[in-house]
This record gives C-alpha cells, sequence and structure tokens, in this order.
C-alpha cells in the first residue's frame, strides 16, 4: 500500500514540474531567458517663453501615463536632461511645470507628446530594446495677472 501511494505521488510531482516547465532528463537543454524589456531614454530640451527666451526653474517630467520616468529643473539656459531605464513605451508625455511663484515670471503648464518609434531604439538585443534619444523644446505661454 505504501508503495502505491509513493508512486502516486511521484507521478503528481512529476505531473507539477513538468507543467511549471522543469525537466528531468535530455542533454540538449537550452538556455531558458527570463527577463523584463528595458530601455534606456535620455530626453533633454530647453524650456522657452513663445519668444525664445529661456526660463529657469521649470520643473520638467517625463511620463507614460501614471508612471514618471523622472524630472529636472531647468537651469539659466532652460535647458534640462533626464535619463532613466524604463519599460519600452512608444508614446511619452513630457511635462513642463512652473514651480517658483513669480520668481522667473509666472507661466502656464504645457505639455507636449513624444512619439517613439522601433527605428528610435538603438542598439538593442534580448530583452533590452535599445537607448532612445530625443529632444524636445517647449514653449511656455505666460500667464495673464488680472
Amino acid at each position: 500500500m505504501k508503495r502505491k501511494i509513493w508512486k502516486i505521488q511521484n507521478a503528481v510531482c512529476a505531473s507539477v514540474l513538468s507543467l511549471l516547465g522543469f525537466g528531468g532528463c535530455g542533454d540538449n537543454v537550452g538556455v531558458d531567458m527570463y527577463g523584463t524589456p528595458h530601455a534606456d531614454y535620455s530626453i533633454k530640451g530647453a524650456v522657452q517663453t513663445k519668444e525664445g527666451k529661456p526660463i529657469q526653474g521649470i520643473k520638467v517630467s517625463v511620463a507614460y501615463e501614471t508612471d514618471t520616468l523622472g524630472t529636472a529643473l531647468s537651469d539659466e539656459k532652460g535647458t534640462f536632461a533626464i535619463r532613466k531605464e524604463a519599460f519600452p513605451y512608444n508614446k511619452l508625455k513630457v511635462s513642463a511645470e512652473d514651480i517658483d511663484g513669480e520668481k522667473n515670471g509666472s507661466y502656464k503648464d504645457t505639455s507636449v507628446d513624444l512619439e517613439i518609434s522601433q527605428q528610435d531604439y538603438k542598439g538593442g538585443e534580448s530583452w533590452y530594446n535599445g537607448k532612445v534619444e530625443k529632444e524636445v523644446n517647449i514653449q511656455m505661454e505666460e500667464k495673464n495677472h488680472e
């Protein structure tokens, strides 16, 4: 009786292991690769007025829906740079927000949609889709003071 239960337990265990993808024999077993697709993003650019003057102290964010890839503040030349490794996306939103109040003027928040195609991913292989480099120039409109 014990021997019969033992055989049933072995058969059940072997079945469960095979369903999970574990093999019991064979020399021709290949290497399985597990991972998550990812890419390196380098988004840079400048924040300017409608007249082309640089704006310092603007918070620039790069996001996909609710997942923020990174933020940066624009410098005295209005430039910013955000670098981040993340899941490969085909569309990002670059948002600019005036967070310093009246210090450098008062500007309306704005955003720009950034399309990313397969050709934008450079040097990828396997789970690594590659590096994406994009430049975005954002023009902000001054708030009307009433």
